[in-house]
């Protein structure tokens, strides 16, 4: 039996209060989410130590290791996700409770970490409306803890006296792969589990004995204190810009190993302070406050519709502590102590299965029946849809790497033969509005081309510094410039996220906590200041490249990117009454998003040879920035037009198309 130790439950009210606050949007928390990283050491130490201990004895049982894990974890996640599936009935329109039911279903699998890292793509659904989101890292631990129990217990078995080397050996491993992950594949590096291992490596490290003991109390001191501030550092100057996790990471587990060392041979100045009771009390707490807090703020955003008032969120902070105390007073001391109904394993078990299974089938009938859209009327249905309406030729044309675009055509517009007269080049935007161009080449007869590549605006120059060294930007725009003076292109559109690239998101958006950055040769520091220079200089060169080859550009300015997820707010709306023509976007506020790329717009498309084209010419007037006509709706998401939306603003690119037909 270990001797109680109050410093960890401390510890763990360090990491989740952190996480909480990042969560509920608290600028000064900017880095909390690495509480997650400090849960992972404590989860590694305080595990390992059970197990090694046991085997040692000789007493170890790998079905009582399961059952203790079993009691530990699953009943406030059933809690919780039971309460999630019902909030969820309520509140979600069809394909979003499609989607939360396919999560309903990882996480009671313990695989929702692959889940989510396959649906971080451009176009996926920002983590706002992902009630169990929170759920990978409950599936990282879980497929440790399928392994390394064993793992355990073979090596005592057989290679006893090479433990502490191969765990070292395995944590070094696990790292490195993390390291080399973050900067070629960053969602692999957050969600794999062996890219997170050695977060828990360490504190088995520390379990196992492995570092040797110090005894000078001064010493111990210096590290306890030295351990909180590393942790403190990274949780208030890491931001969403910081590459996460790779070898920042260690940063804050570096700090929870020293303060789990130190304060485990005596008394030290951290451990003092982790050990204030209301810390302690947090941290007994953590498990089910770390559960409760993020469906808590994920459903109320959702009814409203977007961002919360501060005051919202600190009402959400509230109940999310006394949702965290009442699981952990009626759930989860009930089950870890052992008492009442299922105090016997013989019923713990049938009744953990059941459950378990109910859950699963519930998220397999909602993926299995698109959401269960009986549940909504016909018109909030139609609305809610409009998500999936996006480029059929999507998969077919957009993304391209250069050397495949270099080696064959790109993707065609209208008639199959004649030399391609114009080229659409652009990132996701210009992929959004592709049938709009595939309608107008086939009406007038106008060959063209299409080249796009996400996250990549159509200029010369730049690069994006926040992305991995796998985007191909620079080299994409390169090509795309090749091919335009190598086949002669008369006119090309560059349509583009422009503003993404030169003030970053959104700040009242939906995903407001991310930042893009573009740099240059000449502008490499990761501010908005060094953007907007990257930015400037990069459409220059891109429009004296288009005019050397002797052609002409059309740049189209940005349409209006709203607040919130466009198909959800109307269906929502339609189904509080709301007519859908009321909703819509104040001029003013996409006016002065857009007024530092209309400045260079101004400055660079005054010749001859540049034609400018504004889609808020159809989308906006003085009432607003409208995101419905009639019965078409404009946006699938909060920023990208539907199909649907870029054949309705088709006629802002017929005067051009008109031009090019006479010229044929």
């Amino acid at each position: 039996m270990h001797t109680y130790r109050p410093d960890i439950d401390g510890l763990r009210a360090v990491a989740i209060l952190p996480v909480l606050f990042f969560h509920a949007g608290i600028g000064a928390f900017a880095g909390g989410y690495v509480g997650v990283d400090v849960f992972f050491v404590i989860s590694g130490f305080l595990i390992t130590r059970i197990i090694h201990s046991e085997i040692e004895a000789g007493s170890f049982s790998i079905l009582r290791f399961y059952e203790r894990r079993a009691r530990r974890i699953l009943p406030a996640l059933f809690a919780v996700c039971l309460f999630s599936a019902v909030a969820a009935w309520w509140l979600f329109v069809p394909l979003d409770f499609r989607d939360f039911a396919h999560s309903l279903t990882a996480a009671m699998l313990f695989v929702s970490n692959f889940l989510f890292m396959g649906e971080t793509g451009y176009f996926a659904q920002p983590s706002e409306i992902k009630p169990l989101l929170h759920t990978w890292s409950l599936a990282v631990e879980e497929q440790y803890y399928i392994v390394f129990p064993l793992f355990l217990m073979f090596v005592a078995r057989f290679l006893r006296n090479y433990l502490g080397l191969l765990v070292v050996l395995g944590t070094l491993a696990s790292f490195a792969f993390c390291v080399w992950a973050t900067g070629y594949r960053p969602v692999y590096a957050f969600f794999l589990s062996p890219s997170r291992a050695w977060e828990l490596l360490i504190g088995s490290i520390l379990a196992l004995g492995i570092v040797p003991l110090v005894s000078n109390k001064q010493v111990l001191n210096a590290l306890s204190v030295l351990g909180l501030g590393l942790i403190l550092v990274a949780i208030f100057t890491y931001t969403a810009d910081t590459d996460f996790p790779g070898w920042q990471a260690a940063v804050p587990c570096v700090g929870a190993a020293l303060l789990i060392y130190a304060n485990g041979q005596g008394e030290t100045v951290g451990g003092r302070i982790l050990s204030f009771k209301p810390l302690v009390w947090v941290g007994l707490i953590s498990y089910s406050l770390y559960l409760w807090h993020w469906p808590l703020i994920v459903f109320a955003k959702y009814h409203v519709g977007g961002e919360l008032p501060a005051i919202v969120l600190w009402a959400l902070i509230a109940l999310s502590f006394a949702a965290a105390w009442a699981s952990w007073r009626w759930i989860e001391q009930p089950f870890r102590r052992k008492t009442g109904t299922f105090a016997n394993v013989r019923k713990f078990a049938p009744a953990c299965l059941a459950v378990g299974l109910l859950l699963t089938g519930a998220g397999v009938s909602g993926h299995v029946t698109n959401g269960f859209p009986e549940r909504w009327s016909a018109e909030v249905r139609r609305f809610a849809s409009a998500r999936e309406d996006i480029n059929p030729r999507s998969r077919e044309c957009h993304h391209r790497k250069p050397a495949e675009l270099a080696s064959a055509p790109p993707c065609r517009f209208g008639p199959d033969e004649g030399e391609p007269q114009f080229i659409v080049w652009g990132d996701s935007h210009a992929d959004a509005i592709m049938p709009a161009f595939t309608a107008l080449a086939e009406r007038y007869g106008v060959p063209g081309w299409f080249a796009s590549y996400g996250g990549c605006p159509p200029l010369l120059t730049a690069y994006r510094i926040d992305r991995t060294r796998r985007h191909q930007c620079r080299a994409f725009n390169d090509t795309v410039a090749k091919l335009i003076a190598d086949n002669k292109i008369k006119t090309v559109f560059l349509i583009s996220r422009w503003t993404v690239y030169s003030d970053g998101h959104n700040e009242d958006g939906p995903q407001s906590s991310k930042r893009t950055f573009i740099g240059s040769a000449s502008h490499q520091d990761r501010t908005r200041v060094s953007s907007q220079n990257a930015f400037a200089e990069g459409l220059e060169k891109t429009l004296e490249a288009i005019r050397a080859a002797g052609a002409t550009a059309i740049l189209v300015e940005q349409v209006p990117e709203h607040n919130a997820l466009v198909p959800t707010l109307l269906a929502r709306g339609v189904a509080a009454g709301i007519d859908p023509a009321d909703i819509a976007l104040p001029l003013e506020e996409h006016l002065a998003r857009q007024s530092y790329v209309v400045s260079q717009f101004d400055r660079l498309a005054k010749a001859p040879d540049v034609v400018r084209l504004d889609p808020a010419a159809r989308l906006c007037s003085e009432a607003g920035c409208k995101v419905v006509s009639g019965t078409t709706t404009l946006y699938n998401d909060y920023q990208h037009l539907t199909a649907s939306g870029a054949e309705w603003i088709a006629g802002l690119f017929e005067p051009v198309f008109d031009e090019m037909a006479k010229r044929r």
